[in-house]
């Protein structure tokens, strides 16, 4: 899965200006499926789970779980604590704070895919 991620912008306003990856921490990431039953259910990555920040061709996480998730709605949440925030090559610090975005993954022809972003 691979969800763009908002920047601060540059002193023109427009253009983005690259993380200092050294401040981002993929323990910041939590994902949690909601079972309407049973409610929220972590599937945080784990051991053998993949969390980068990349910015080729466009900033963004890229997360990659070893164990296949399967349908349904998920809220991803970045956490990041005051003291040590992620923050831009100039120091800015990533806003909001902490980012959220809920999703639905729905089967297409065999393939999950993403749905519903927002």
């Amino acid at each position: 899965i691979s969800l763009a991620i908002n920047l601060a912008a540059d002193e023109t306003g427009m253009a983005t200006v690259a993380l200092s990856t050294a401040t981002f921490d993929p323990g910041y990431i939590q994902l949690q499926r909601l079972d309407p039953a049973s409610g929220w259910q972590s599937v945080n990555p784990g051991a053998g789970d993949t969390v980068e920040y990349r910015d080729s061709p466009d900033p963004h996480l890229y997360i990659e779980w070893a164990n296949d998730l399967s349908e349904g709605m998920y809220r991803l949440s970045l956490l990041q604590p005051t003291a040590t925030p992620i923050v831009d090559e100039k120091m800015q610090a990533l806003r909001p704070s902490n980012y959220v975005r809920n999703f639905t993954l729905v089967d297409v022809g065999g393939t999950l895919t993403l749905e519903n972003i927002a």
